[in-house]
């Protein structure tokens, strides 16, 4: 019994120790890439940033990629920077903030490591751009980065950053990394009525990829345009299962020329059609 009380104990030892040996206390707060991170300049392709578990960077292959993260710092003083990475191949990463540069040499390892790389003076509160980028690639991948990890006097107040993805199942960090938005209402005439027409106009430099613009929007669906890629725009259509699901969810009747039908989830569940359409700034368009 003592040989194996004194075997679970040095056991319980050993494991704290490497845990111990996996941090660093110079950045003990860790801001989730998932939720926070952006690929900014080079490949787009380059990496891939998991906002659905599992979450951070993965599959960082192009040098030119840099991927940036952005936190809202809310008292002066040093910034002590680093990552939470781990890789298959020592590699080389450049890490940069507020115009200074640090390089360090990530060991290759099978559990994620937090990483120091150095400090910086914060003379204003607001928010700051930390960017990552691979300088070395030695096999598949630059690295596999989980956080950005965070310390010093300028965190002495709380920073503001998505810590937590969203508690809706399957969410992830969905509701955090879209894009702000503006509801316009109106009042719907008395009486009864057989149809609703509106139209769209988009002015020129309105229209970054990721924008949608809804048009005849009521309380169980919505339709519109939207910018998908640099080469690829839509007219969408969808409509919400309805809460009581005892009748059954919505379904698609029928569909034009070109036009696919479908369900969807992650924002709610429902019925969707979609339409390719290269449709452009400054023609007005009617629903």
């Amino acid at each position: 019994m003592k040989k194996t009380k004194f075997t679970l104990l040095l056991a319980a030892f050993l494991i704290a120790s490497f845990t111990r040996i996996m941090a660093d206390d110079r950045i003990l707060i860790n801001v989730p890439t998932g939720g926070n991170s952006y690929i900014t300049a080079g490949s787009k392709p380059g990496a891939k940033i998991n906002h659905y578990s599992p979450y951070g960077i993965t599959s960082w292959i192009h040098l030119s990629t840099v991927i940036s993260t952005y936190v809202k710092i809310k008292n002066t003083g040093t910034l002590n920077v680093g990552i939470r990475a781990k890789g298959p191949q020592t590699n080389t990463i450049r890490l940069t903030v507020n115009g200074q540069s640090f390089s360090k040499s990530i060991p290759a390892a099978t559990a994620y490591t937090d990483h120091y790389f150095g400090t910086v003076n914060i003379t204003d509160t607001g928010y700051i751009k930390i960017d990552i980028q691979g300088t070395t690639r030695a096999g598949s991948i630059v690295a596999d980065v989980m956080d950005i990890m965070i310390g010093g006097d300028a965190t002495a107040v709380a920073p503001v950053y998505a810590a937590e993805p969203s508690t809706t199942p399957g969410a992830g960090f969905y509701w955090v990394r879209r894009g702000s938005s503006l509801n316009l209402s109106f009042a719907k005439p008395s009486g009864n009525y057989q149809w609703m027409y509106h139209e769209l106009m988009v002015p020129a430099g309105n229209d970054p990829i990721g924008t949608y613009y809804m048009s005849n929007g009521f309380s169980g669906g919505y339709m519109g345009i939207q910018v998908n890629s640099e080469t690829e725009r839509r007219v969408l259509f969808s409509v919400w299962n309805p809460s009581d699901m005892s009748n059954g969810g919505t379904v698609v009747v029928k569909t034009g020329d070109n036009v696919a039908g479908g369900s969807f989830s992650g924002e709610g569940e429902g019925t969707n059609t979609i339409f390719p359409f290269q449709w452009i700034t400054g023609n007005k368009y009617g629903f």
